[in-house]
């Protein structure tokens, strides 16, 4: 499924996507785009009556379990997403929040506030994650580095946790943030990602 994330409801572009869906008799529709286009994909389809299983890639919050609800009730999206099911790397915030405390005091030190909700602290804990990962390479490669210089710090950064307690690494044979990988389902009833499969490794 291809539609542009700069798209708005009922647009042409998502209006004949759903549409050439329809006539084809497709029954699984893989999103490889972001939420937005998930969402107005989902909403067109509800509309026309197009039915079939809708599957999201880990593409930004396409199944971010965290902050994909909040925007997908802003979009008014609640309804046509019921159903969805996704690949995540994001574990559960909820339960584990300590986990991403260090994140959380250095981005409330620098800003002077406290995360609104736990999509917020999931936000700040997975991109500082990442950051930090980022600098130690680059301050591994030393002053102005080449490419090569660049690629061997990163894949020399190895095994890391994410906050949710998922592993990644950086190295020479895979270049994953998330090591493992879980299915979720986006319930209406609930409005939010359900679990129906937990975290096993992405070489299963």
């Amino acid at each position: 499924m291809s539609m542009s994330a700069g798209g708005s409801n009922g647009s042409t572009e998502v209006n004949l996507c759903i549409e050439q869906f329809k006539n084809a008799g497709v029954t699984t529709v893989i999103v490889g785009t972001d939420l937005l286009s998930m969402l107005l994909g989902r909403i067109e389809a509800t509309t026309t009556g197009f039915e079939a299983t809708w599957l999201g890639s880990t593409y930004p919050m396409n199944t971010n379990i965290n902050a994909g609800p909040i925007l997908i009730k802003s979009f008014g999206g609640t309804a046509a997403m019921d159903g969805q099911l996704g690949l995540t790397p994001v574990g559960d915030f909820e339960n584990s929040p300590e986990s991403a405390s260090d994140c959380v005091d250095s981005w409330t030190a620098a800003t002077g506030k406290t995360p609104a909700n736990v999509a917020q602290v999931a936000t700040i804990a997975n991109i500082c994650t990442m950051v930090r990962q980022y600098a130690s390479a680059m301050a591994a490669a030393g002053a102005n580095p080449t490419e090569a210089d660049v690629v061997a710090a990163l894949e020399g950064v190895g095994r890391f946790t994410l906050p949710s307690g998922v592993e990644g690494e950086w190295s020479a044979d895979t270049h994953a943030a998330g090591l493992d990988m879980r299915v979720v389902r986006f319930s209406t009833a609930n409005e939010a990602y359900e679990e129906v499969r937990g975290f096993e490794p992405l070489t299963k």
